[in-house]
């Protein structure tokens, strides 16, 4: 059963979250949707350190994926000890909902122009943009920006090829050579160690799925040498609270390799 994250609850998560812990974290914005809706943000952490953006929504059916990005930023805005740690070494942006727009018109897969966030490029993975509107922001804001890791959240019903509890899974480039940088390509194959043997990713199959060319993630990569950790949430054995449990954890390990690999660098 699907436990629905509409847009206007999120939102109201977020407002919630940023006007009681002021101390803490506080409000951004992506920008505007096609249609004029804001794309809500959470911002925790200290200015100057790295930066980790962390999003979800990009397919609006998706729910688990935006109930779990969401209890991403309940805890690094919360008083846990790990989450002050946390906000202390990096600069943390969170987006629940990038594609408000779909998730208020009920759509499947694509945003109000009909464009698939998530194949962001289309048929043309050589262009100078992403197709969606919403996309070209999160582009320009990463552009912009330059963080350190790019972690996206999505979901699925159902299982796939050696199954077990709880069904859940992750994709990767599978070109590491996109990275020019070698420290960069080091990083993103730690990051890849983390996703396999640290989180529930491979309980859907033994191996990642894969990024084509013609998604943000790969693109990324490509252009901006900017590493990612791109997880599915099982919709089938999660709603708000495990969503939320689950894209804790992987934040957990994730932001641990990070963190090692950023030291060690410096």
């Amino acid at each position: 059963m699907t436990y629905v994250a509409p847009y206007s609850e999120i939102a109201e998560s977020l407002h919630q979250f940023t006007s009681e812990r002021t101390d803490r974290c506080k409000p951004f914005s992506v920008g505007t949707t096609v249609q004029g809706r804001e794309i809500l943000g959470l911002r925790a952490g200290t200015p100057g350190k790295p930066k980790l953006f962390c999003v979800a929504g990009q397919h609006p059916h998706e729910h688990a994926g935006m109930w779990g990005v969401l209890g991403i930023a309940d805890f690094v805005s919360s008083l846990l000890p790990e989450a002050a740690a946390l906000r202390d070494q990096l600069d943390v942006f969170v987006v629940p909902t990038v594609n408000p727009d779909g998730n208020v018109l009920g759509r499947n897969a694509f945003n109000a122009e009909g464009f698939d966030m998530y194949q962001a490029f289309g048929d043309n993975p050589d262009a100078d943009l992403p197709e969606a509107h919403e996309s070209r922001l999160l582009w320009e804001w990463v552009e912009t920006e330059k963080p350190a890791l790019w972690m996206n959240f999505h979901c699925y019903t159902g299982w796939r090829l050696n199954s077990e509890y709880p069904y859940d899974g992750w994709y990767e480039v599978e070109d590491r050579t996109l990275f020019s940088d070698p420290a960069q390509r080091q990083l993103y194959a730690a990051l890849c160690d983390t996703m396999r043997l640290e989180t529930d990713g491979p309980s859907t199959h033994e191996r990642a799925s894969i990024h084509q060319p013609n998604t943000l993630c790969y693109q990324f990569a490509k252009r901006f040498d900017l590493p990612h950790a791109f997880y599915e949430i099982n919709n089938g054995t999660a709603g708000k609270h495990l969503g939320a449990q689950r894209a804790i954890h992987v934040l957990k390990r994730v932001t641990n390799t990070l963190l090692h690999y950023v030291q060690y660098d410096e």
